[in-house]
């Protein structure tokens, strides 16, 4: 940041950002340094940002698999006590459990940076506790894709002993076997939209607020199954 200072920008786009992090936006911007966050649906009101409904999004992918007549639901998710839009999926997973009736277990929860040997580890510690999951929430595609070569590694079937979901909408996911069931995040249309807004910012003097929430879908494939009758676990 001290770099863009310097170097007199005209504007910023931030791919999202830690929590506690807005006072440094607000700084920038009255230093006459547009800037816009994508990947967040932001309450403050003055910060121009593009995103989406985190918290939907988590919550309509748990939700699905509730649906499925699943209860013990495993998450694998980052770092989300520093990055507000995981924060945000976290509690749409939990809000999605609770509203269900169904008792959060924090041993369900792995918390790990986001990539696909990470994804594997995870879902070692899954599949290795006394009770197991039924299903797993990964909010990242990564994350979903390295816990799917662990299940197959670990002699498991998805979905047959296990349901996965995923998050972003990676073209990859479309190539997994089985194919991955996803939340689709609108990336392209964040890009450009938030380029769109930051171009507009910079030209209006006046510095007007603009925030646009877009859709996120969930993309249902064939990673997910409805839980058998008298499942019991796969440990």
């Amino acid at each position: 940041m001290r770099q863009f200072q310097e170097r007199r920008v005209a504007g910023i786009i931030f791919t999202g950002y830690g929590l506690g992090q807005e006072n440094l936006i607000r700084n920038l911007m009255r230093q006459n340094i547009p800037c816009v966050v994508t990947y967040e649906n932001l309450e403050d009101t003055d910060i121009n940002y593009v995103g989406f409904d985190n918290f939907k999004a988590a919550y309509d992918a748990t939700n699905y698999l509730v649906s499925l007549r699943h209860k013990r639901i495993g998450l694998i998710i980052g770092p989300y006590r520093k990055m507000g839009r995981l924060l945000k999926r976290f509690k749409g997973y939990q809000q999605a459990l609770k509203d269900h009736g169904i008792k959060f277990d924090p041993a369900l929860v792995i918390s790990t940076e986001p990539g696909l040997v990470e994804g594997k580890q995870a879902m070692r510690q899954l599949l290795h506790l006394p009770r197991p999951p039924s299903a797993v929430f990964a909010v990242s595609d990564h994350l979903a894709i390295g816990a799917l070569s662990f299940i197959k590694q670990a002699g498991f079937q998805v979905p047959a002993d296990i349901s996965l979901v995923g998050f972003d909408g990676v073209e990859l996911a479309a190539y997994c076997d089985p194919p991955l069931t996803t939340v689709r995040v609108p990336a392209g249309e964040m890009g450009r939209l938030a380029a769109r807004v930051l171009l507009e910012s910079i030209d209006d003097k006046a510095r007007q607020t603009l925030q646009y929430c877009l859709d996120a879908d969930l993309i249902i494939r064939k990673s997910c199954a409805e839980l058998k009758l008298g499942w019991s676990g796969i440990a």
